[in-house]
């Protein structure tokens, strides 16, 4: 989706979901490079967004909401690197 986008319109910068989880996936990891490497080649800045979440979706009838809580997470991050 990215690279058509990029390649009908002169975007100055590109947002996508970057998740180190998600990298293990030899598909996914594969479509984050060619992006990479085509915004460097084109002078396009990158951003990442939604990078964690808190927990997966459960398995329910419940309304799914998307479980992101990223200071919560900044702040484990933290104080685990603090000790």
């Amino acid at each position: 989706m990215h690279r058509r986008s990029l390649d009908r319109f002169a975007f100055d910068s590109v947002l996508f979901p970057y998740n180190f989880t998600m990298m293990g996936i030899g598909s996914y990891a594969d479509d984050v490079e060619e992006l990479l490497r085509l915004c460097a080649q084109r002078g396009v800045a990158t951003q990442t967004i939604k990078s964690a979440a808190r927990r997966r979706w459960q398995d329910t009838d419940q309304r799914k909401f998307s479980g992101m809580s990223p200071f919560a997470i900044a702040k484990r991050c933290a104080e685990q690197s603090s000790t």
